[in-house]
């Protein structure tokens, strides 16, 4: 699977944004209320280059699904987090099953 984070905005006006996802197991013991929302500072997956002019992409492979869902079905998580004081980060998300 592939996240893509393409920051939309033009040039010199656009804020730069980070992409953070979290992967996790989903049980019935585990309620959606007990899910964790990806934030800067808590992700367990993550692409930053920090340039507002470049795209950022995660490639989640089978072997990093299989390590972190162990019940019959996962969550994933995205969040976008604009990390530009001041500005508007303009994006598009795309999602790409392989």
């Amino acid at each position: 699977m592939v996240i893509i984070l393409n920051k939309t905005g033009a040039i010199g006006e656009n804020g730069d944004s980070v992409l953070v996802v979290n992967l996790m197991s989903e049980s019935v013991n585990r309620p959606f209320t007990n899910w964790v929302y990806p934030r800067i500072n808590n992700f367990t997956i993550g692409s930053a280059n920090f340039k507002a002019t470049q795209p950022e992409i995660i490639e989640i492979c089978s072997t990093t699904i299989a390590s972190r869902c162990t019940e019959s079905s996962c969550i994933l998580m995205i969040g976008v987090v604009g990390v530009t004081a001041n500005k508007m980060s303009n994006f598009r998300l795309m999602i790409q099953k392989q």
